[in-house]
């Protein structure tokens, strides 16, 4: 069950996130109590796709319920009347989230398995935004060292994100 959490956490949690509109902790927390849920009931599955299918599924109603829940909480504390609950999403947008979170998990899994100095220049250079001379002084390397790693990991990324962009091609050609 660890190497499912392990693998599926992160993708799960964006999912969720995209479903709350961006509240994160709330996402965060709906994730692990879909994890608790299936340990706790010992559910079996008969491959890797249906335990997927049921994680995305759940997170889903657990948001859907979540949602529900806020929306009456903002209404009793504001009394205010004409306030609508967020309507569910639809089949598509729930493909759409999904397939998004899943291609975001498989980015940030490539990420990951950069070399450490590459994904630490690559993590400050484009995930928090730092310049070129800010990573060289955070870092205490040389600027020019920090372009290298920035382009090795562009290139190491592309590499082995490449059948990534087959697979969206095909998605969004259907």
């Amino acid at each position: 069950m660890h190497e499912v959490f392990s693998r599926y956490y992160q993708a799960l949690c964006f999912y969720a996130c995209r479903l709350l509109s961006n509240n994160d902790v709330a996402a965060k927390d709906i994730v692990q109590e879909v994890f608790v849920s299936v340990w706790n009931k010992k559910l079996v599955f008969g491959n890797i796709y249906s335990l997927k299918a049921y994680l995305y599924s759940s997170v889903y109603h657990s948001c859907l319920d979540a949602i529900k829940t806020m929306n009456i909480h903002q209404r009793h504390h504001r009394n205010i009347r004409d306030e609508h609950a967020r309507q569910p999403l639809d089949e598509f947008q729930f493909l759409n989230d999904r397939i998004e979170a899943e291609v975001l998990a498989e980015i940030f899994r490539a990420i990951e398995q950069l070399p450490a100095q590459c994904r630490k220049v690559f993590n400050l250079s484009y995930l928090e935004g730092l310049s070129v001379e800010q990573v060289a002084a955070e870092m205490d390397i040389s600027v020019n060292t920090v372009k290298t790693q920035r382009t090795r990991a562009k290139k190491l990324l592309k590499d082995r994100l490449n059948k990534l962009y087959v697979i969206l091609a095909l998605l969004f050609l259907y």
